[in-house]
């Protein structure tokens, strides 16, 4: 990657190094659309990884700062929110220091984004 970013050539997808920082579940849209329009990385197609991508960058073993994530990745998001929602009202994310999926009520208070995008 170039330092903000990196590329998992297995999946062909290219990530947030470090990912950003969402006042609540009901703001992610907004924070990707920000996103987008500051162009970070030169690029304007960041979205919400799926539950599957997401998942994808978790480790056999942990490494970085006792999370399963490959040390390539800041650990400043130990969790970060999915595109995946559930009925009546939630998010799912994936949590980086538990190496598992989890659901969580429309109203937290606060979380993280790791956004992706297609390499092309």
């Amino acid at each position: 990657g170039d330092g903000l970013t990196v590329t998992d050539k297995a999946t062909g997808l290219m990530w947030q190094r470090g990912g950003i920082d969402i006042m609540s579940s009901r703001s992610m849209r907004k924070a990707v659309v920000k996103v987008n329009a500051l162009k970070f990385a030169g690029y304007s197609d960041w979205r919400l990884p799926t539950m599957a991508e997401a998942l994808s960058l978790l480790e056999r073993e942990k490494s970085v700062d006792d999370q399963y994530l490959h040390r390539c990745f800041s650990d400043e998001q130990p969790f970060v929110f999915v595109e995946a929602t559930r009925k009546p009202g939630g998010q799912w994310f994936v949590d980086f220091k538990q190496g598992r999926a989890y659901w969580s009520s429309g109203t937290i208070p606060g979380g993280f984004g790791r956004l992706c995008r297609k390499e092309k």
